[in-house]
């Protein structure tokens, strides 16, 4: 499944709807995914029909983000970390 995520790539560079690949959920099958934030720089993948969570990734210090351009590139890594995070199976 492709997910439509209208933002910043890992790069920081602005897409209009870049296609990111998010395996199914492994505990239901389902393919209808949310990438969740908290407003800050944490980011996490969730199952809209169980409800399971990949990991939480969120920035490593915040307190970097000192303009803009940094706040877009460091949102744009921890968020795609978080599908990468997701579609890691073990």
């Amino acid at each position: 499944m492709k997910i439509k995520i209208d933002g910043y790539n890992a790069y920081g560079i602005y897409e209009d709807g870049i296609d990111m690949p998010l395996k199914p959920c492994p505990f239901c099958g389902s393919d209808l995914m949310q990438v969740e934030n908290t407003g800050t720089a944490c980011y996490w993948v969730e199952c809209s029909l169980c409800t399971a969570q990949g990991a939480v990734v969120a920035a490593a210090d915040e307190e970097q983000i000192v303009d803009t351009v940094t706040m877009k590139t460091i949102h744009a890594e921890v968020f795609n970390e978080a599908i990468r995070s997701w579609n890691i199976r073990f």
